[in-house]
């Protein structure tokens, strides 16, 4: 049986600078230059099993639970709906 291995590669923002790891260190201080925030985008105001989907993922358990995932803190953006 064979098993495939991810090789995890570092990244250059540009030439002049040096390749990063992607870790979360890296992704928190803005070094790795392939991370950005996740958004969540609803035609309307949610309700039921995407309310709790999204109240979970915005608590502060939900923060803690998934650190690879949740790199900072969340925020509601002030133009958008609240949940």
């Amino acid at each position: 049986m064979t098993r495939n291995k991810a090789h995890i590669l570092f990244i250059k923002k540009d030439v002049e600078r040096p390749a990063v790891e992607a870790n979360l260190a890296n992704v928190q201080n803005g070094s790795y230059p392939l991370s950005r925030p996740l958004f969540f985008y609803l035609r309307n105001k949610a309700a039921g099993d995407i309310k709790a989907f999204i109240d979970c993922v915005l608590s502060a358990e939900g923060q803690r639970s998934s650190p690879k995932l949740a790199t900072s803190r969340s925020s509601r953006p002030s133009h958008g709906r609240t949940f």
